[in-house]
């Protein structure tokens, strides 16, 4: 199990952080050796946790093209930018799982599925395709340009989640 949590504090000018540092994969587990964050920004950070991190850094990646890292970044913006990132990841993997193997892609799934496969087909690769779970989540922690601090989270199935008003 992860442990991370963010609150923010003195009227809103403040963050703390926290996370533990272990990794246990298929019952084995090591010490306190993984870092469960990421500098996404010069005012963020973001944490991570899940079953399967093998999706994070791809995930993570995705942000850092989108930012410009010398520009302040709000969190409506940043969080838009981490579900488009999670979201592509998601469709990346549906199209490696279910669909390279009929050498489509996901535009071609949706243009030309019904073309290509039989109701029954389609709906079930329908269901496999929106039981993609990328096993991971980000709890994104930082300051806009005002110097405000903010908190929120981007979840399965890539959405985000705002937690300032309650602050953690």
């Amino acid at each position: 199990m992860t442990v991370c949590v963010a609150g923010i504090c003195d009227t809103r000018n403040s963050i703390v952080v926290a996370a533990d540092m272990k990794l246990s994969i298929s019952g084995w587990t090591s010490g306190e050796n993984l870092l469960k964050w990421y500098r996404i920004h010069q005012d963020w950070i973001a944490l991570f946790a899940g079953d399967d991190l093998s999706r994070v850094e791809p995930i993570v990646s995705g942000v850092w093209k989108q930012l410009n890292q010398k520009e302040s970044c709000d969190s409506i913006d940043l969080s838009a930018k981490f579900t488009a990132s999670y979201q592509e990841c998601r469709k990346r993997e549906a199209e490696n799982l279910f669909l390279g193997v009929y050498g489509l892609d996901m535009e071609r799934f949706l243009k030309d599925g019904k073309k290509l496969f039989n109701p029954t087909e389609l709906s079930a690769l329908h269901q496999s395709i929106c039981s993609v779970n990328l096993q991971c989540e980000f709890m994104c922690a930082g300051f806009d340009k005002a110097g405000v601090a903010h908190i929120f989270t981007v979840s399965h199935p890539g959405v985000a989640n705002y937690h300032d008003a309650v602050g953690y």
